[in-house]
Formats: structure tokens, C-alpha cells, sequence
């Protein structure tokens, strides 16, 4: 969600309580932090993030992503808490990799999408981002889920499609060991059937435990299995490396499996 805001400036200049009374009009989510004193305000638009006011002419700065606003005629930076952050990272996880018709976007043959229609059609779901928005998710994804363009008018997501896209993977030679982090509930049917891709075009594994643990603690009581890849792959199993460092392949067959001690 974009904070645009015009802040009007007494002659002699508010202090920190007028503030914070303006402020907290805005909702629950929207508070002060600091001591600096700062121009009186008016705000002509709705937002819910915190900020922290760090001087008169200085920055204003949350954690999140930027947008600019105009205090007492200086261009300061403000950003949109991490919560809409992570909720629009989301959202674009969803739309890239499995629903674009949601939006009415249209992806090309190698996953590729236009910025501009994308940032248009997240507008008009609800998620309210500009360019410089977008590309400070892509920059900061923890686990670089999307990528844009070298003119950042085209942008995709890296893996993880259940849509049929080519994303130009190439073969590669996988480490000996490959970890894979899934729920307790699941060991059953893993046991018996090995590891498929479900509704994805790869099964995604990991290169160190402690990645596969944090991904597997995402649906339950954690567990990690270790996969023989070197094996995998000298017995003609193909594996690729994703552009964010994720390795895919096709199946794991419950042979090349066991859990983590």
C-alpha cells in the first residue's frame, strides 16, 4: 500500500504530539517514533505503517519499500510496512507461477511478463505498488523468487511454476548430498511414492539443511530427507539449477531418500 501524503508546515513548526495526533487518525497501525521535531501536518491520503521521524529536513524511513512524499517541500522517503511488503510478494508468487489469468496477464512461452501490466493488474487487485516498489521486492525477496529484465520492463519468477514455461534451465552436475524439507505427516506417502512435484513442474530441493528445515516448517512438524543426488545422477536423473540457487528435477525415487538424524 503507497502512503502518499502533502504535509503543510506551520511558520514556527509543530511538535512531536500535534504530530502524533494527525498521525494516529490514519489507524491502529500507524504510529510515531522519535523525538525530532518536525513540521505540523495534514495528510491527504490513507496508510498503514509506522515511521520514524529522524529531523526536519532529514529522512523518513520504515521497513519496506519507498515511496516519496513532500515535507515542507523537501522529498523525503517514506516505506510501506513489511507486512503489505510480504503480502504483495505473495501475490506476485501466485501470479507469475500459477495464475496470471487472475489478473488478465499474459505470460510468454519463458515465463516473462510486462512490469507495467503486472503493476497494473496488482492495482487493480488491491495490492497498490509502482515500479520502484516492485523493484525493491525483487531486490530484496529472501529467496530471489523473481527476476526483471536488464531494462526491467519484463519480469518473471525464477522457478516454482505450476504453468507450462520454459525458464531456460540448464542441466547441472548436483553435490553429492541435496536436502529436501517437508512435514511429519507426509513421511508416509513419501516412503512409498518418493518425492514428486505435486502441482509444480519440478520437485525443489535445497543445497544445506537448514534451508530445507525452514521450508518444511512451512506446513507442520518439520522434517528433512536427504537426497542421494550424486547416485540420482549417475543413474541418469537430470538436475538443474534455478537462477535463485534452488535445484529442481523431475522426481526422487524413495530409494535415493532417507531422513536427516
Amino acid at each position: 500500500m503507497l502512503f502518499t501524503a502533502v504535509y503543510a508546515a506551520d511558520d514556527q513548526g509543530g511538535d512531536q504530539l500535534e504530530v502524533a495526533a494527525r498521525v494516529a487518525q490514519l489507524g491502529n497501525d500507524l504510529h510515531l517514533i522519535g523525538t525530532q521535531q518536525v513540521p505540523s501536518m495534514r495528510v491527504a491520503d490513507k496508510c498503514s505503517c509506522s515511521f520514524r521521524i529522524l529531523g526536519r529536513h532529514g529522512s523518513i524511513k520504515i521497513e519496506g519499500f519507498a515511496a516519496p512524499i513532500l515535507v515542507n517541500k523537501v522529498v523525503l522517503e517514506i516505506m510501506v510496512n513489511e507486512k503489505d511488503k510480504i503480502a504483495a510478494s505473495k501475490f506476485m508468487s501466485l501470479i507469475l507461477r500459477h495464475q496470471p489469468q487472475k489478473i488478465g496477464l499474459a505470460l510468454d512461452q519463458n515465463g516473462w511478463a510486462e512490469t507495467s501490466a503486472l503493476i497494473a493488474g496488482m492495482n487493480r487487485a488491491g495490492h497498490d505498488i509502482t515500479l520502484a516498489d516492485l523493484n525493491e521486492i525483487v531486490a530484496t525477496s529472501d529467496k530471489q523468487r523473481f527476476k526483471l529484465s536488464d531494462d526491467h520492463k519484463m519480469i518473471r519468477a525464477n522457478q516454482g511454476h505450476s504453468i507450462n514455461v520454459d525458464v531456460g534451465l540448464q542441466e547441472a552436475v548436483p553435490p553429492d548430498l541435496l536436502f529436501h524439507g517437508t512435514a511429519t505427516r507426509f513421511l508416509s506417502a513419501i516412503k512409498n511414492e518418493g518425492l514428486r512435484p505435486k502441482s509444480r513442474l519440478y520437485v525443489h530441493l535445497s543445497s544445506d539443511i537448514e534451508t530445507a528445515a525452514k521450508v518444511g516448517s512451512r506446513h507442520g512438524e518439520a522434517v528433512v530427507l536427504v537426497v542421494d543426488a550424486a547416485k540420482m545422477h549417475k543413474d541418469g536423473h537430470s538436475f538443474y539449477l534455478s537462477d535463485n540457487k534452488v535445484w529442481l528435477t523431475k522426481t526422487v525415487p524413495p530409494e535415493y531418500l532417507k531422513e536427516s538424524e
